[in-house]
């Protein structure tokens, strides 16, 4: 008896439905209050982060968009209806790719889906339809964002107006091509005296410029107070190619 007793003092013998029992028992209730803490803490942060996003957005001059994973727009700033005078309904939903400029369109929409499949950021320079009926360039730029293990969450993609820069581009660059021209022109009449061959010397370094396979001349003349006209078409094998300039 004695035994018995000491047995019963000591507890039955814990079975499985014991440990499934205990380990199903409910968390502590300021365990539970913390763990919602956390989350709201967290819901709070995300969106203040969102909110700065979307103000800084709004206030930069250039297109600032956010996309899936996939490639789905879920944002855009208001400067693209600045720019275009489309809806941001109308890009959201894929209609940007008809403000591209026809000639623009094939690597614009190459080097996106390239990022999409690759995970990898992009450039490039594109012409885009502005509301005033003008195609202006645009410096688009996208970067992926990733979370702790590497998987893309979204794409920042931008596109930065530099119409006028490009133009001031141009402009240098079509004033370095005149000077080379005329200096080119330049050597190649000096040393000559003859109008014939100034004329076809003239005429060779010209289409040689502009890559031409032939040209049209048109001459006028006075003799004995009678005015002479004369024209017709020059090929480059009829002419001697200019000396280039040493």
């Amino acid at each position: 008896m004695e035994e018995m007793k000491g047995r019963q003092a000591e507890g039955p013998d814990e079975t499985p439905r014991d440990n499934i029992q205990k380990s199903a028992s409910p968390q502590p209730l300021s365990k539970t209050l913390e763990t919602g803490e956390n989350m709201q803490d967290y819901s709070k942060i995300l969106q203040e982060s969102e909110e700065r996003f979307r103000t800084l957005g709004e206030n930069l001059p250039l297109v600032v968009s956010l996309a899936r994973p996939d490639g789905t727009i879920e944002y855009i700033n208001n400067w693209w209806t600045q720019f275009s005078g489309r809806s941001l309904e109308d890009f959201i939903s894929g209609d940007w790719l008809g403000a591209i400029h026809p000639d623009d369109t094939p690597h614009v929409l190459s080097g996106w889906q390239t990022a999409l499949a690759t995970g990898e950021a992009y450039s490039y320079e594109f012409r885009a339809l502005s509301k005033n009926g003008i195609y202006r360039w645009l410096f688009a730029r996208g970067v992926p964002t990733r979370d702790a293990n590497g998987n893309i969450t979204h794409w920042i993609n931008t596109a930065l107006d530099i119409h006028d820069r490009k133009e001031a581009e141009e402009k240098v660059k079509g004033s370095e091509v005149r000077q080379a021209y005329l200096l080119t022109l330049s050597d190649a009449l000096r040393s000559l005296s003859d109008a014939t061959e100034i004329q076809a010397t003239a005429t060779a370094t010209a289409m040689n410029h502009f890559g031409a396979d032939r040209c049209y001349y048109y001459s006028a003349g006075c003799l004995e107070r009678r005015f002479t006209f004369g024209g017709g078409y020059i090929s480059v094998k009829q002419l001697s190619p200019p000396k280039s300039r040493d």
